[in-house]
């Protein structure tokens, strides 16, 4: 089976007037289409809009313009998907504090994971590690994490008191600038391969599922080659056009739908 080619642009909704990128939206009773959101919830950010469940994305080899100008269009239920693309500042810091977050998490598990000791190449590691180790508290610093509004919203805005000395966060800002503009970072091409457009995420969580459904429904080699085979019998209920059904999918994997 030949591989999809999707674009960044096919993820994050590609052309308005493309059948394959139509997404169904509630309409208001008045008929009238709905305003797409500004206030922009974690399925509306590009680290989710660009993930493909397949495994197939562009982000690996899409430049940073066209990166951009993906993330200023939206989608089709909110103006953009990230928040550096609002004009307004406190917004920018909202975006920079949820980038600071997702960086904080990742080099967290980086410095602490037995794993990359037991796979890398120790020299290798301990550049990486340094590297992570020299960033992460300044991610730490400029994450200033979520906070519950009046309006039961959730906003990473701040005063710089409550974030502690503006000297300190002045520093962090500069050190984390200094990264995201330095060349041959090998922090970056990890985070990039690791990163690998979502493959391996979701390649693993695939596989998990894949055992726990083994495990739990009790499927044993001869169960499962079963499965593997009816999907080109001809007449079969997999190659057949009920493949869609409920009946088929119970049969073939367990699952009630």
């Amino acid at each position: 089976m030949a591989v999809a080619d999707e674009s960044l642009n096919d993820l994050l909704g590609g052309d308005d007037n493309s059948p394959d990128t139509t997404q169904k939206r509630s309409m208001p009773q008045d008929g009238k289409s709905c305003a797409k959101r500004t206030c922009l919830r974690h399925y509306d950010q590009v680290q989710h809009q660009a993930l493909n469940a397949m495994g197939h994305s562009g982000i690996r080899t899409c430049s940073l313009e066209s990166l951009w100008a993906m993330m200023e269009k939206g989608h089709k239920g909110a103006v953009h998907c990230s928040n550096p693309c609002f004009k307004e500042l406190y917004r920018q810091t909202i975006g920079l504090s949820q980038m600071c977050e997702t960086l904080q998490v990742a080099l967290e598990q980086l410095v602490n994971s037995k794993e990359a000791e037991a796979i890398f190449e120790k020299t290798f590691f301990a550049k990486i590690k340094a590297e992570a180790l020299s960033l992460l508290s300044h991610v730490r610093c400029l994450n200033v994490g979520p906070r519950a509004s009046s309006q039961g919203n959730v906003t990473y805005a701040r005063a710089a008191q409550e974030r502690g000395d503006p000297a300190v966060v002045e520093v962090s800002a500069k050190a984390v600038y200094v990264f995201l503009n330095k060349e041959g970072s090998l922090l970056r091409a990890l985070l990039c391969f690791l990163g690998g457009g979502g493959s391996y995420y979701v390649a693993s969580v695939a596989e998990k599922s894949a055992r726990a459904w083994l495990s739990v429904r009790s499927l044993d080699e001869e169960a499962f080659k079963a499965v593997a085979m009816a999907r080109d019998q001809p007449g079969s209920s997999a190659s057949s056009s009920k493949m869609d059904s409920r009946d088929d999918i119970t049969i073939l994997t367990g699952w009630e739908v």
